[in-house]
């Protein structure tokens, strides 16, 4: 009787380390793969949450739902029958698919030393080269802010407003100016004193009496 208390006590203490273990380590339950874990700049910043995008935005979320049945394949090519919309244009031709996206767990992003990625995570992924910004976004000096200035803190992602396969911002035509409101008149802009203010004062035939 001694002897079986005996062994359950030893083998929950081992079963309770190791769990420990795995979760001191980083690797999510199943996977043998870590997490990629917080940076600094992370940890220090004030709390927020991000609007997640993986269950929402992301079209072809999880990617298990094909990639369980259809292999991935990391060789550079032209995409003939999947993902013919995404023209990847992003950090100069050095990029494939398998730089940003896990090929062993394919719901995942990964990191350059291969770690896991939550997509609702990707800041992470996308700091390792933008750092500076990625730390501008941890304080609220990049990015956008949802809900609320004070109190809690929610902010988009990196990828709701830069596509992460051609990040760059692409130019926009601006909207017209505004119409005149009805009962003004209308004053044409070349009968306006285009003199700049300081311009008055620096070109002596411009300079008015202020006495």
């Amino acid at each position: 009787m001694i002897a079986e208390r005996w062994t359950r006590k030893m083998g929950g203490m081992v079963l309770s380390g190791l769990l420990g273990l795995v979760l001191m380590s980083g690797v999510a339950w199943g996977q043998s793969i870590p997490m990629e874990p917080m940076v600094s700049h992370e940890k220090q910043a004030p709390a927020f949450k991000v609007t997640p995008r993986k269950d929402s935005v992301l079209k072809f979320y999880p990617c298990t739902e094909c990639h369980n049945i259809i292999p991935g394949n990391p060789q550079e090519r032209e995409f003939k029958s999947f993902h013919l919309d995404i023209a990847l244009d992003h950090g100069g031709g050095r990029f494939w698919c398998s730089t940003c996206h896990h090929t062993e767990e394919r719901d995942y992003l990964r990191s350059s030393k291969n770690n896991l990625i939550d997509y609702d995570k990707s800041y992470r992924l996308c700091g390792q080269c933008h750092f500076q910004r990625q730390k501008d976004w941890f304080y609220g000096g990049h990015g956008k802010r949802v809900g609320h200035w004070d109190g809690e803190r929610t902010i988009m992602l990196c990828t709701e407003c830069h596509n992460p396969h051609s990040p760059s911002i692409k130019p926009v035509v601006p909207s017209p100016p505004p119409k005149v409101r009805s009962g003004l008149p209308f004053v044409p802009t070349e009968h306006h004193d285009n003199v700049r203010l300081w311009d008055k004062y620096l070109n002596p035939n411009n300079q008015e009496s202020h006495e």
